[in-house]
């Protein structure tokens, strides 16, 4: 384990053209996960290296790639599982269809370029690592602000490298492995929704605030999530929510079914949670909002089910303690943006800028 590399060592090229998605560290979870049942490929009480398949689930309504796929391509999927595996060569005319059901920009020659001829493993590896790129790339900017830190005025160390201390000192104990993994997604988090801010040229620090508070424990992240969907409704309840969508479209579920997504009784697909947003004028952002909430959502199951012991943790005992990392990595990120701001100013004029 101490062999592998720490993301903040590698480059956006290594990502993006060597297909070096930072590594996961094995882990044992004491119990299944509830939303994610199958998500990171591991039995509980059995140390394993995650399947990269959450970022999938997280991002898709479909459990895993091969799923996604079996979708995609329909009934020539059985051709297309032969040809990537290498066992048999398709003729141009399957070849043609199935690419016709990747879309246009997908042509013959590149569903000919799937073939890995790996009779075990990810169907279709680049799919995976596709996925793999919404964590690793907003992670690996994360990594790097955290390696260059805010430097301590009194002592000179890093005020935002934190992690390890931070997560030992919690009453609910997480082994290394693990914390190492929310850190991951919960710093993905931050950095992505940080990403969209700045493109949409919006208040960043007003919209981080608004993305951690997805996770304040009084309520699930899907309660969270839904009572924002209220507020722009302008909705009394449930119920009303419920009755149609903005855009005057029926709705296919009732305050029942949304009151089991609220408490984190079922995982909030995404495309029923699009039907409930259609026709808002902050449709956008709530959509955003919607995967934060997933990988949040995520990211509570893995911490409840890797929480050593008999008895798992309380939901909001396990939220509450992301609630207040996300929280603190938020801190860091704003005062690391204040301080490249300050530096920038400076620059430009030449003079220092008094805090």
């Amino acid at each position: 384990m101490e062999n592998l590399p720490s993301i903040s060592d590698m480059t956006l090229g290594d990502i993006l053209f060597a297909n070096a998605l930072s590594p996961l560290w094995p882990l044992v979870i004491a119990r299944p996960l509830k939303l994610f049942p199958k998500t990171l490929g591991l039995t509980p009480g059995v140390e394993g290296v995650p399947s990269r398949e959450y970022m999938v689930r997280v991002l898709s309504d479909y459990p895993t790639h091969q799923a996604m796929l079996r979708a995609l391509t329909g009934d020539h999927f059985a051709s297309f599982v032969n040809h990537v595996r290498g066992k048999h060569r398709i003729s141009p005319t399957t070849l043609k269809a199935i690419a016709g059901r990747f879309g246009s920009n997908v042509g013959p020659n590149e569903i000919a370029a799937m073939v890995h001829g790996s009779s075990n493993g990810p169907l279709l590896p680049a799919l995976l690592s596709l996925c793999g790129l919404f964590e690793a790339v907003p992670n690996l900017f994360f990594a790097k602000v955290v390696k260059a830190g805010i430097p301590c005025p009194h002592c000179g160390g890093n005020l935002i490298d934190d992690r390890d201390v931070w997560w030992t000192k919690q009453p609910l104990t997480l082994p290394k492995p693990t914390y190492d993994l929310v850190e991951r997604m919960l710093g993905a988090i931050l950095v992505g929704t940080g990403f969209y801010a700045y493109f949409k040229n919006v208040d960043r620090e007003a919209f981080l605030d608004h993305i951690v508070q997805l996770a304040e424990p009084s309520k699930h992240p899907f309660g969270n999530w839904i009572e924002n969907v209220k507020q722009s409704r302008g909705a009394a309840s449930y119920f009303d929510l419920c009755t149609a969508s903005a855009d005057g479209t029926l709705l296919p579920f009732d305050e029942n079914r949304l009151s089991k997504w609220a408490s984190g009784g079922e995982l909030l697909p995404l495309a029923l949670g699009g039907r409930l947003i259609a026709g808002l004028p902050d449709a956008p952002a709530l959509e955003l909002d919607l995967y934060a909430a997933r990988a949040i959502a995520f990211v509570l199951d893995l911490v409840i089910a890797a929480t050593p012991g008999a008895t798992a943790p309380k939901r909001k005992t396990a939220q509450d303690k992301i609630f207040r990392r996300l929280r603190t990595l938020h801190d860091h990120a704003i005062l690391f943006i204040r301080a490249a701001q300050k530096k920038a100013q400076e620059r430009a004029t030449g003079q220092p800028v008094v805090s």
